[in-house]
């Protein structure tokens, strides 16, 4: 990561084509991740993911009843899990860190859990605030290059 040239990520290209066709970057980047993984149309956007986390721990907490909470997981693991990792695999691809994904799916590919939803979707979440966070210094290092009257 350190040694990584952004010029060559779909980030930058992502911040480019923003750039030019006057479109917010979040909607290019959900398509450069659509384009880059079989089931991107299927990825939750950061802010599906911060409701559904809310939705989720609203649902598992609702009633203290056993019943109620297998029905719960149920219901959470056939919605919610396999998106979550869609989401984390084209998040990780954007960031060209896919090996932190194929980690992440081989550490809970097996645990069907409310709790591993809400692992996935935090983690989701962490990345796309690391996505901000990355756009952010490129927009700063273009117009430091500007100011330098740099190409």
């Amino acid at each position: 990561m350190k040694q990584m040239d952004w010029c060559d990520s779909d980030l930058f290209d992502a911040y480019r084509e923003s750039k030019l066709s006057k479109k917010p970057v979040q909607q290019i980047l959900q398509r450069f991740a659509a384009l880059r993984t079989l089931n991107g149309d299927k990825m939750y956007t950061d802010v599906e993911l911060q409701y559904f986390m809310q939705l989720i721990r609203k649902k598992d907490c609702k009633e203290n009843s056993d019943e109620v909470k297998e029905e719960n997981n149920g219901k959470i693991v056939l919605e919610y899990f396999n998106r979550s990792l869609y989401t984390l695999q084209g998040l990780t691809k954007l960031l060209k860190i896919e090996f932190h994904y194929d980690k992440l799916f081989k550490k809970y590919e097996t645990s069907f859990t409310v709790d591993t939803v809400l692992i996935l979707m935090t983690r989701a979440r962490k990345l796309y605030h690391a996505i901000e966070m990355i756009m952010t210094i490129i927009k700063l290092l273009e117009k430091l290059k500007q100011l330098e009257g740099g190409p």
